[in-house]
């Protein structure tokens, strides 16, 4: 795959690698400008993959408008080919400070019509994914290492916001098969979600 990109991006490629956002891998291609020749004729290498496709100016501006994706992805990538641009990139908190409280308010809103709009275990299931990257930033914020690893950083952030998240640890556990479903937990989970979503915000109000 790799070469195929190269051969069709050229002196197109800026940079090419992976980062993991809870359980899902990215692949993250950095092109200088979009060509949609080459867009084109990559479609059957690229679209097999969850894809990101940015050019190098979008990377450059983007960071400081979604500090949490770009955060997420310096945590846990993986360079296949061309230039390094996380390693030194700087995450501003003023910027994350921001974003979080933007994205925890928008779920918090959401999270009713949500819920009677999806099916309750889709909607379970799809909670770590869209979270794991807020806990990460909001450990960072407090200047708190954090890992990929969830009940670490569970355990940090219930230390550093005074909060009590183990509820999604069950939600991990089913998402890996080692506990069973009980439906009727569902919406209790949400609830404590709900809760968690709400105390959260003002703390970093």
């Amino acid at each position: 795959m790799t070469a195929n990109i190269k051969e069709i991006f050229e002196n197109n490629l800026v940079s090419l690698f992976n980062y993991q956002k809870h359980s899902i891998e990215f692949l993250v291609l950095v092109i200088q400008n979009t060509n949609y020749e080459q867009l084109k004729k990559a479609k059957s290498s690229l679209k097999k993959h969850n894809l990101i496709i940015m050019t190098k100016l979008d990377f450059k501006e983007g960071h400081d408008v979604f500090p949490i994706e770009f955060l997420d992805m310096k945590s846990s990538y993986k360079m296949i080919e061309g230039e390094d641009l996380l390693k030194d990139l700087i995450i501003q908190k003023t910027d994350l400070r921001h974003q979080l409280e933007h994205e925890i308010r928008s779920k918090r809103i959401h999270l009713k019509d949500q819920f009677i709009q999806n099916e309750e275990r889709d909607f379970i299931l799809r909670i770590l994914p869209t979270l794991t990257p807020i806990i990460k930033s909001l450990l960072f914020l407090k200047n708190i290492e954090f890992s990929n690893q969830l009940d670490d950083n569970l355990s940090k952030l219930q230390e550093a916001y005074k909060i009590d998240p183990a509820f999604l640890s069950e939600i991990a556990e089913i998402e890996e098969g080692k506990k069973r479903t009980d439906k009727e937990k569902y919406p209790f989970y949400i609830q404590r979600l709900d809760e968690l979503l709400t105390n959260l915000v003002n703390k970093i109000n």
